[in-house]
């Protein structure tokens, strides 16, 4: 499976009258687990995990194939990095597993 994240934006209040901007997909997915407010996403090796940390910076997980999915505002985030190099907070308020 993949995850793939959507209708994101640059700022976390900003009023949406569009879909935003298409996130990163997340290959090699095998599982998501929400415990209270933590979601941790699972893969099917420990490489498909660092190579999607490569794209989302979250933190590596409590297993050596998870990772930590990081949530402000009710909404996803990721650390991308713009075409200048820089790298900036972008939030994502849809995502789903294919």
């Amino acid at each position: 499976m993949e995850l793939f994240l959507y209708h994101g934006r640059y700022d976390s209040k900003a009023v949406m009258d569009s879909w935003g901007f298409d996130g990163p997909r997340l290959k090699g997915v095998t599982g998501l687990r929400y415990t209270y407010t933590n979601l941790e996403l699972w893969f099917e090796s420990p490489e498909a995990a660092q190579e999607a940390k490569k794209l989302t910076d979250w933190a590596d997980g409590a297993f050596e194939k998870s990772l930590e999915i990081t949530e402000s505002h009710g909404m996803v985030v990721c650390h991308l990095t713009d075409e200048n190099g820089a790298t900036r907070a972008a939030y994502f308020g849809d995502w789903i597993l294919e």
